[in-house]
Order: C-alpha cells, then sequence, then structure tokens
C-alpha cells in the first residue's frame, strides 16, 4: 500500500475543498453533455421498428465516446466527429482532475511511486491498517451525505456553502495523516455519482489507479465498468460487447489493471467479474457467456493463472444452477442446462493436461479446483449431467482424481477428501472417463523412441481408488491404459515398430492382469458385486449377486434371469374336474 515515507503526510481540509471544486464542476460539465436518444420518427413504416431498438439506448454505446446517431432539434445531424472529440477532452479534464488530488493526497507523482514500490515490493502489499480502511469507507460515504441534505432543501439540487460546511467538519473529524485515504475515496464517489455510465471515462481512471496502486479503487471501477458493458439494456451493436470488433477489450482491460505495481491479481480480476454476472440471471446469459471477448479472456487467463481461470468456470456453475432449477419450475434464463453442460465441458477441456503436466500441481491449483468441485457437489449438478454432455462429467471425474492423487491432498483435510469421495462415487464410471489423464500422462502423437510409462507411474492414480474402495473406477482407468497401449502397440508403422514396442506388449499383459485383478475385486470370489464408492461390501448371505465368471470370454457376465416354474396341478383335481364333465 503505501510506504514509510508517506505515512506522516498531512493533508488540510482547506486544499482538500479547493482540489474537489474543480473536480465537481468538471463532472458536472461531462454530465450534462451527454447528448440523449434521438426520438422515434412518425412515420407508420418505421415507428414500430424504431422504438424497439430505443429500448437500449439508456446507457452509453461500448467502444464508443458518443453513440452512433444524434441529432440537433431533431432536424439537423451533428458531426459526430466534433463530438467525440468535444467528449474525450471532456472526459480527460475529469480524469487529470482525479490525478491531481491522487497526487495531493499521496504526496508524490504516479512515476515516483511507481519507482518507490519498484525499489520496495513489500510497499504495496503490506494490508492497510484498521484505521486506513474506515477513512476509506468514510470517503466512499461523504458525497451520500451531501446529497441527503440536498434533498431535504427545497430548493434545486446545487453545490452550495452548507455542503462545503458539511463536507469541512466530516474531514477535521478525521486524524489530519489518515485523511488521505478518504480524499481519494470522496473523489471517486464524486465521479462515480455524477458519470455512471462512461466506459471509456472508468478506464481512463483505471489507469491512474493502477499507476498509484490503489487497489480499493481499482475494484470499484472494475465493478462500475463490468456492470455497464454487460448490462441487460446494453444494445446489441457494433460497438457493443457482445460484437466480435471488440473481442479484445477484457484482455486489454485485463494487462492494464493487473500490472505487478497495480494491487489487482487477476484472481481479484476474475472475482470482480463473476460477481458481477452473478447479480442478474438476465435472459441475455447465452450471450454473455459465448461473447467473442469473454471466451478470449478465458483463454487469455487459463495460459497464465489456473486459480483464477477456475473462477471462471465457478461462475458458469452459478448460471448452470440457476437454469437447471428454472427449468424444473418451468420457467428459463435464455439458455438451456444441455447448452450450459457443453459450454463447461468446453472451457475444462484444457485443465487436466495442465494439472497432468511436468511443472506439478500447486497448492493453489488444487485449492482452487477444489473449491469448483466442491460448488458442483453442494449444487448436486452431478446428477443433472445429461447423456449429451459426457465431456463434463467424464472432466469431473478426471479432476476428482487429479485432486485425490495430488501430494497436497492432506491440505483439504478429511471434510474435504470426503466430499471428493462422496462426487466420484456419484459418477458412473465408463471406459473413457479418465481418457484426458492417460493422454495427458502419455501422448499418442509422441515419438516412436519415447519410453512408454511403467506400471508404477499409473500406480499414482490408481492407488487412492484402491484405498477407497472405488473399484469400478479404477477398473475403467486401467481398461483405459490398456486401450490406450494397445492402440500404440498394434499401431501401422509405414516406416518402422515402435522402438519400444517389446516393451509395450509386455506392459499389455501386466495391463491385462492387472484389470482382470480389478475385476475380481468389484466382483469378488463370491460372485458378490462390491457397491461403488460405500467403502464396503454386500454380503453373499445377503442379496444374491446377478454376475457370475464365464471362462469361455474370460470376463465377468451377467447371470441368465430365473423364471420361475409353474406350480402342477395334483392328480386328484385334474381327475375330479374330469369326473365332473
Amino acid at each position: 500500500m503505501l510506504s514509510r515515507r508517506d505515512s506522516y503526510l498531512e493533508v488540510s481540509t482547506t486544499r482538500i475543498i479547493r482540489a474537489l471544486r474543480p473536480l465537481r464542476t468538471k463532472c458536472e460539465y461531462l454530465s450534462a453533455s451527454r447528448p440523449l436518444p434521438p426520438k422515434p420518427c412518425a412515420t407508420y413504416a418505421s415507428s414500430s421498428r424504431q422504438k424497439e431498438s430505443s429500448v437500449g439506448t439508456s446507457s452509453t454505446s461500448f467502444g464508443k465516446l458518443a453513440a452512433a446517431t444524434f441529432t440537433r432539434n431533431d432536424h439537423h445531424p451533428v458531426n459526430q466527429t466534433l463530438i467525440n472529440l468535444q467528449l474525450s477532452k471532456k472526459i480527460k479534464e475529469v480524469t487529470d482532475a482525479f490525478r491531481n488530488i491522487a497526487q495531493i493526497a499521496l504526496g508524490i507523482n504516479a512515476s515516483q511511486r511507481h519507482i518507490l514500490h519498484s525499489n520496495d515490493p513489500s510497499n504495496y502489499q503490506r494490508i492497510p491498517s484498521l484505521a486506513a480502511l474506515c477513512c476509506t469507507i468514510v470517503g466512499e460515504h461523504m458525497e451520500s451525505e451531501v446529497q441527503a441534505h440536498q434533498e431535504t432543501q427545497d430548493s434545486v439540487s446545487t453545490f452550495d456553502d452548507e455542503d462545503i460546511t458539511i463536507i469541512t467538519e466530516l474531514y477535521d473529524t478525521l486524524p489530519p495523516h489518515y485523511r488521505r485515504y478518504a480524499v481519494i475515496s470522496h473523489a471517486l464517489s464524486i465521479i462515480l455519482n455524477a458519470c455512471p455510465n462512461y466506459p471509456d471515462l472508468h478506464g481512463s481512471l483505471l489507469e491512474v489507479t493502477s499507476m498509484y496502486s490503489l487497489p480499493r479503487e481499482s475494484e470499484l471501477l472494475l465493478m462500475a465498468i463490468f456492470s455497464e458493458v454487460f448490462s441487460p439494456h446494453a444494445p446489441f451493436t457494433k460497438d457493443s460487447i457482445f460484437d466480435a470488433s471488440n473481442s479484445h477489450y477484457l484482455i486489454s482491460l485485463h494487462n492494464k489493471c493487473c500490472t505487478p505495481n497495480s494491487g489487482i491479481s487477476s484472481r481479484t480480476f476474475t472475482r470482480i467479474l463473476v460477481d458481477v454476472l452473478s447479480k442478474s440471471y438476465h435472459q441475455r446469459a447465452s450471450d454473455v457467456w459465448t461473447s467473442p471477448a469473454l471466451s478470449l479472456l478465458m483463454r487469455h487467463i487459463r495460459s497464465l493463472d489456473i486459480p483464477s481461470y477456475m473462477n471462471l468456470c465457478a461462475g458458469i456453475i452459478g448460471f448452470l444452477s440457476v437454469s437447471v432449477g428454472t427449468q424444473q419450475r418451468g420457467k428459463g434464463i435464455g439458455i438451456s442446462p444441455e447448452q450450459l453442460w457443453m459450454l463447461l465441458g468446453k472451457k475444462l477441456r484444457g485443465i487436466p493436461s495442465r494439472l497432468c503436466s511436468t511443472r506439478g500441481f500447486s497448492d493453489d491449483d488444487l485449492l482452487s479446483v477444489f473449491d469448483f468441485l466442491s460448488g458442483v457437489a453442494s449444487c448436486g449438478l452431478q446428477r443433472h449431467v445429461s447423456e449429451g454432455s459426457s465431456e463434463a462429467r467424464k472432466l469431473f471425474a478426471t479432476l476428482v482424481l487429479c485432486c485425490l492423487s495430488s501430494v497436497h491432498l492432506p491440505n483439504l483435510g478429511p471434510d474435504g477428501e470426503d466430499v471428493l469421495v462422496r462426487l466420484l462415487s456419484e459418477l458412473e464410471p465408463r471406459p473413457d472417463s479418465y481418457s484426458k489423464i492417460i493422454s495427458s500422462v502419455y501422448p499418442s502423437d509422441t515419438a516412436e523412441d519415447t519410453q512408454p510409462p511403467s506400471l508404477e507411474d499409473w500406480k499414482v492414480y490408481t492407488t487412492p481408488l484402491r484405498t477407497r474402495r472405488l473399484y469400478a473406477h479404477e477398473a475403467a482407468f486401467w481398461s483405459s491404459v490398456l486401450q490406450h497401449v494397445e492402440n500404440l502397440a498394434f499401431k501401422d508403422h509405414r516406416t518402422k515398430p515402435h522402438a519400444y514396442r517389446p516393451l509395450l506388449l509386455s506392459l499389455r499383459m501386466e495391463l491385462v492382469e492387472r484389470v482382470g485383478e480389478v475385476e475380481r475385486l468389484q466382483f469378488n470370489a463370491n460372485g458378490v458385486s462390491s457397491k461403488v464408492g460405500s467403502g464396503s461390501t454386500v454380503s453373499s448371505t445377503d442379496k444374491e449377486s446377478d454376475w457370475r465368471w464365464d471362462d469361455l470370454v474370460d470376463c465377468w457376465v451377467r447371470k441368465t434371469p430365473l423364471v420361475p416354474k409353474k406350480r402342477k396341478r395334483p392328480i386328484e383335481v385334474e381327475a375330479s374336474s374330469c369326473a365332473r364333465v
């Protein structure tokens, strides 16, 4: 946060009032210069269409300083370039006024502060004191006190001497060396109240807060930007976030504020984005999660930080839980659960390869994946995976197995381990459930002179399943490994056979024995089927098994259902019936 050099900086109340006056004036000019949307024409042919298109004109168009068409007195067109230049000039004036207040409060300019933080990174990594946090909150609510006083007056709401007196009294109650925290948050609240729907202005202010390492103010600006660009009333135009021409906007916004000296991390960025998106499950959920800007952002963050990426995937889980609930009540949010399952499976497709790579599975990665899976388990979504979304079901099982085989598993505690085991036991094992792990450990396109993994390398993933008696999942894993090895061993090589083909054939025989061993555990010697994930075996005296070992096919098969025999009638009864006839 602030260095020791700034800890004794005092700002007088008079200087604060002098700095806030031009900022308030420039905000009023910017808010008053916003042009009104055009009125619909009175022609019969286009009146209905223009009324529909004017619904979303209450918010500023994204990516432009002004809307595309404005008129003066509804008759004479105005030069759009001139409007943009004037609006850009006023936005720059407001930004400069805010930068001046930040420089007054902190005592140094942005370049000096950047050099100070570069020499000592602990300056911006320290948590602020409780007094500093309280003064920041006081500064955020000062403007509401002024507005409450203006509402009690019968005159027009203008900033007068009485309002200055109220602000002066509030600043006098604060310690002089803590006023700098309040004045920055107060200045930002003035801008957000006067100009709430200006993404361009908020982006310029975000550059200032990032340069001065003001994380609290940066979070408020990010929340304002996301609320505006993802507004339910945002128009579908070429200037909106949903258009492909603005697909790199979120990436540029992420790179702008998530710098080493800004105090905003990628995890904070994604958390704010998910919070804004989850506040309103409107009918445009499909447009939000399938927009090019959000798709490119998720791809960009996945290459940087897995916990941040899992935050975004958790946002899809939130939409999915609402979609499942509304569908059961006969309603909807604009996107079906099947579409969300397919979207989630597509987004999680690259995570297993990252977790199984040689770089290792860090503790933060484990916690982020566990939080995601615990969210799935808490909503019970694993029981609603449709048949058309087998990719998501397969990836759920893969992520659970990656967590159970991680060396950081004890950090979750016994309760976290129980959540993972319970989730895996409710997922039906299939032959391709763990194909993502197998293809990540030993890809099919590896060089022919690459030595295959040994049986001990695969046991890293099967040992957690064996100790928890998840025999069905262990059998599915070994069967997938066996099929993968057979495909490589008997692959048709045009030039020369695989260099380690004898080793692959030997590994294949070991895998065949391993599959048979696990199947005997799953269907034990008495022919009793083990209950998946229960940790116990059903006794043969309680229930007769439906499975038997067939020597002809060398595997377990279901028994032929027994048809109860019909009871024959006694001979005496038949003779008596004939005598009556």
